[in-house]
Order: C-alpha cells, then structure tokens, then sequence
C-alpha cells in the first residue's frame, strides 16, 4: 500500500486536516483519487484529546452538519449552538491557508506534488445528494464555503437522487453496505447524472462533498459516473471520516441497450441501473492521519496542534458561560 501524506511543513501550527487517503486510479489525468476529511471522525477514541471549549465548537459543527442536536451521536455534549457558524469559519480559515501553504511548498519539494486536496485546482464542486434526494441545505452551505477557500468557481448539482434509497439502518442492510459491490447495488436503481452538465463534466477536475464518508459508497458510486462521462479528477471532501478504512472501486459499462450511448443511459432515470454495471475492481484502502513533522504522527498531537490553533484563532470558540470552565 502506498501512501503520501506526510507534508514537510515547517512554519504554521496549522493541520492540513486531521484524515486524507488516496488511491491509485488509471483513469484519472493524474493517476491519483484523493480524499480528505475536515476531522476526526473518531470521537469515541479521540475526543478527550479536545478540551471543553473545543468539544463545543466540534459538537456544534457536527450537529449542523447532521441536521440537529437530536441526530449527534451517543456520548457528545449537546452543543450551544447548531447553526454552522462555527463550521463555516474553519473551513474557510483551514482550507484556505492550508492550500497557500501547499502552493509554498511547491518550490521546497521541487516539483514532486503534494497528495491533497488543497494542492490541487478544481473547476467544479459537487454537493452529494442525500439519500432522500438533493443535498442537504447544510451540505450546500458547506459547499459553497469551501469553493471560496478553494477558488472554486462553479458549485453545480452534478449527481441527482431520482427516487429516495432504500432505509440505510446500520444494524439491517450493514452486509449490504460492506459488501464489494455496494456502491452499484446501493445507488445505481437510484442516482443519475445531472444532464444539464453533461458537457461541462468531460475534461474537468471535479472536488466531491459530502457530511460523513464510512465506507465511501456513495462516493464512489458518483465518482465512477463522472469519470465515465470523462472526467479528468474527481476526488471527495467530506466533513466527518468514521473509520480507518474504506473501498476504492471501478465500475465499466457491461451493456448498454440498443441505440442509447453512455451519456443517455447515465442521466436517464429510464435507462439508469445497476444492470448497467460491472465491477471491474474492488480494493481496501486505508484513511490516515496527515503529518506535519516526524515526531507529530497520532491522533493526540494532531487534536492538540488543532486545540493549539482553534485557541488562538477562534476566540468565539471559547464558551465564557459554561460553569464548570
């Protein structure tokens, strides 16, 4: 397994974020499927590294990003507030000075790129539908941010949900979501290309979106339509990573039905499903923790290095109103 995470900065206190993974990928310009995640989706194993004024503004951000109060996990203090704006600061603060430090950094490594998502230009940023239909409005909020920290100029729906998914409950269809072939037999009798965008997809470095990536079968799902219809990257933003490890599949077409070419049949809720499909290949790959120094590789030094950061950066992190602080 190859990975290349590590990023020799040598100024900022800053992360990159705390999880990225990759996956070689043929038919991509650049040989390369990239992911990155905001944070640490790890809570039950990293969360005492946070302090209470952190745990706050963490908790508020996945609240918002889950939609409510009532959707965050077990054992998560109830936030003070649920409404992004702490979410929305910190992405656009990281991502932002995250991608300059990775454009200083081109002259340090001679020309050898920097496997993340900020040392990458995208033409577009696609918010991922929801498994009831188009993009959560916190999904599209977020997304919107993070094409202004990136210089994305176009936010474009380019994945639709033609007809709701069947109910995802963890404890029923978990053999159905580890399965190998998940992605197509998930959300091929559901999702569909955008055919509006058709013609801006071929050629284009595409940056996914979604709130929470487990075992990146949605995103898989929409990162092998597009590079169908010839996109040049696509690579996947989320939020949350829960988990250490996730699938990286192929999909070709198997059969097409006469008179239609690939580009009707993708954007057509007629002709989309998973008899279209065939999985071609299915590999394991491993999320890990991005390092900025040798001697800074856990979990615990980089939510301190953050703690550090958010301290001095977001003093409305900070809660003056909480009596046990």
């Amino acid at each position: 397994m190859i990975r290349y995470f590590s990023t020799p900065a040598t100024t900022a206190l800053l992360p990159l974020c705390a999880m990225g993974w990759q996956a070689r990928e043929a038919r991509t310009r650049s040989g390369w499927t990239v992911g990155n995640a905001l944070f640490d989706g790890n809570y039950r194993t990293s969360w005492e590294h946070y302090d209470v004024s952190v745990r706050q503004a963490m908790t508020s951000s996945l609240a918002y990003v889950k939609g409510g109060k009532d959707k965050l996990p077990n054992n998560l203090m109830i936030p003070m507030t649920t409404d992004g704006r702490f979410l929305h600061h910190y992405i656009q603060d990281v991502m932002g000075a995250s991608r300059s430090q990775c454009e200083r950094l081109r002259s340090v490594l001679k020309g050898r790129p920097t496997q993340t998502i900020f040392s990458r230009k995208y033409d577009i940023i696609c918010p991922l539908p929801s498994s009831k239909g188009q993009a959560a409005i916190g999904n599209q909020r977020i997304t919107q941010s993070m094409a202004m920290a990136l210089g994305i100029t176009a936010v474009e729906p380019l994945i639709l949900r033609f007809r709701p998914m069947a109910v995802k409950s963890t404890d029923t269809d978990r053999p159905l979501r580890v399965d190998r072939d998940a992605p197509r037999l998930m959300h091929y009798s559901n999702m569909m290309v955008n055919k509006e965008f058709v013609g801006d997809i071929r050629g284009a470095s595409i940056l996914l979106y979604d709130d929470v990536f487990t075992f990146g079968n949605t995103a898989e799902a929409a990162r092998n339509l597009l590079l169908l219809l010839g996109a040049a990257e696509v690579d996947v933003m989320v939020c949350f990573a829960t988990g250490l490890l996730y699938k990286s599949t192929e999909y070709g077409i198997d059969r097409l039905p006469d008179g239609i070419d690939v580009a009707t049949a993708l954007t057509s809720s007629d002709h989309m499903s998973p008899e279209l499909f065939e999985l071609v290949d299915c590999r394991t790959e491993q999320k890990d923790v991005l390092k900025w120094h040798s001697h800074q590789e856990t979990l615990k030094q980089w939510h301190d290095l953050t703690k550090a950061y958010v301290r001095a950066n977001f003093p409305e992190f900070v809660p003056n109103d909480i009596p046990w602080l």
